[in-house]
């Protein structure tokens, strides 16, 4: 059996809710990211990148026109998941529009990382509350 190599940034993959996927305002949403070796193998980590990963991901709201548009910060939280390897990214976005994120680790881009973008959906009705 073969055995991973050294992290390659370039490599790691992101996916889940507001990276594969539209999310909604107002609910909660989690995305992963998966460390891989330069061969682009699933890779045993130890969670180390917590930090790294907290201060080089950027996840903004942007709402208007290409030419003008206001962009709105994303706060998120990142965590690591011994059990399935996975560094997972929590976030709620607060309004409608595009979600733009981008995912560095060392100054180095991971695989996509760019700038993903996805549609943040209005959510349903508030629910009504009772008196």
């Amino acid at each position: 059996e073969l055995a991973p190599g050294a992290n390659d940034f370039t490599q790691f993959r992101a996916f889940g809710p507001g990276i594969t996927e539209p999310v909604t305002v107002s609910e909660p949403a989690t995305f992963f990211v998966q460390p891989r070796d330069a061969y682009g193998n699933n890779r045993a980590d130890t969670g180390n990148l917590v930090s790294e990963l907290q201060n080089e991901i950027s996840l903004v709201t942007r709402t208007g026109t290409e030419v003008r548009y206001n962009s709105t910060d994303v706060p998120f939280f990142v965590s690591w998941n011994a059990e399935t390897n996975l560094y997972e990214v929590a976030f709620t976005p607060a309004k409608s529009g595009t979600l733009v994120t981008t995912i560095t680790l060392s100054g180095i881009f991971i695989e996509g990382g760019q700038g993903f973008s996805q549609t943040i959906e209005a959510g349903g009705p508030l629910p009504a509350v009772s008196a």
